[in-house]
């Protein structure tokens, strides 16, 4: 788990937000890194986006994330359910955006698909701070060609090049013995 502030992204932006890079796990495990990032939050306006995951498990992420946030005060947490109504939303509004976990190459490709890659980058840019959660924390890196390792790409996707916030470094999640 770490928060990273890069001075510069892609094309030169000069950075003003904050990266959290979570590996997944308990909430135990990431209390203290999703209170560092809760406190960045100016006006408590929290982006959900569990679109990593299935549909049929999207109502239990939205009451997952409301009780990993709301023990440390009060916040506003609105939950996109499909890449679509992402698509939609005005990230200025929020302080913060929090990128959940599941299937890495899914969410890539969606992001993707939605032309949702660039309006993440713009809003880190300009101030935002951005939370990755294990397939969330992949996506910052340069690719998530290492999610092979755990992620079924089941969707075939052949590019793998994904927001490189953490300048060309691989992030990974999930590291055990077994994949070593």
């Amino acid at each position: 788990y770490c928060s990273i502030r890069p001075k510069v992204i892609d094309g030169g932006t000069k950075v003003t937000g904050t990266l959290f890079l979570g590996g997944g796990g308990t909430e135990k495990q990431s209390e203290e890194l999703d209170r560092l990032f809760y406190h960045t939050l100016k006006n408590k306006r929290l982006l959900y986006i569990p679109l990593a995951r299935k549909s049929n498990e999207l109502d239990s992420c939205a009451s997952w994330i409301a009780q990993v946030f709301s023990k440390f005060g009060e916040i506003h947490i609105t939950t996109v359910t499909s890449f679509d109504e992402l698509a939609n939303i005005d990230f200025d509004f929020y302080d913060g955006i929090y990128i959940g976990g599941g299937n890495t190459f899914f969410l890539l490709a969606g992001l993707r698909k939605h032309h949702i890659l660039q309006k993440l980058k713009k809003f880190y840019g300009g101030g935002g701070n951005l939370y990755g959660g294990s397939a969330g924390a992949i996506i910052m890196g340069t690719s998530v060609l290492l999610s092979q390792l755990t992620d079924s790409n089941d969707i075939e996707l052949k590019d793998s090049h994904s927001l490189n916030l953490v300048k060309d470094i691989l992030v990974f999640c999930h590291l055990s013995p077994l994949i070593l």
